[in-house]
């Protein structure tokens, strides 16, 4: 009886990983809300935006396709929690974004900082999406 409960326990704290997969999700935006230097706030609810991203359980990796190179392209600095996916990013000389996917709500937002060099009016934009799982087509 004790064997049968060892193999049991065993193959359940082994099959974490048998059940780890690749999921393909698609991010569209519905809302991009920008503060103005002046204190003013403006809220657009008419983008859209897409972003396409791979997530890889096993490896706790995040890949975000890329159109101009035709690829998905790994993104660094990434925290992996069960149910937020954190990451951080400077996309050139003055502008700062965070990331935050969460798995759950299937809610994606960047929270884009910039000074005033980049961007004498706005000081910061924040982008919502709603995330939903692709299927691949091959």
């Amino acid at each position: 009886m004790k064997k049968i409960l060892g193999i049991v326990v065993m193959g359940i704290l082994l099959s974490g990983n048998a059940i780890a997969k690749t999921t393909i999700i698609s991010c569209i935006s519905y809302e991009q809300i920008n503060y103005k230097r002046s204190g003013e706030v403006i809220i657009d609810q008419k983008t859209h935006l897409e972003y396409i991203f791979e997530l890889d359980d096993k490896n706790e990796t995040i890949y975000q396709y890329s159109d101009l190179m035709n690829y998905f392209q790994k993104l660094s600095d990434v925290i992996w929690g069960s149910s937020i996916i954190l990451w951080t990013g400077l996309i050139g000389d003055g502008l700062k974004s965070s990331s935050k996917l969460n798995r759950i709500t299937g809610q994606y937002i960047i929270d884009t900082k910039m000074d005033e060099k980049f961007n004498p009016d706005i000081s910061r934009t924040i982008n919502k999406y709603n995330c939903k799982s692709v299927d691949k087509k091959f």
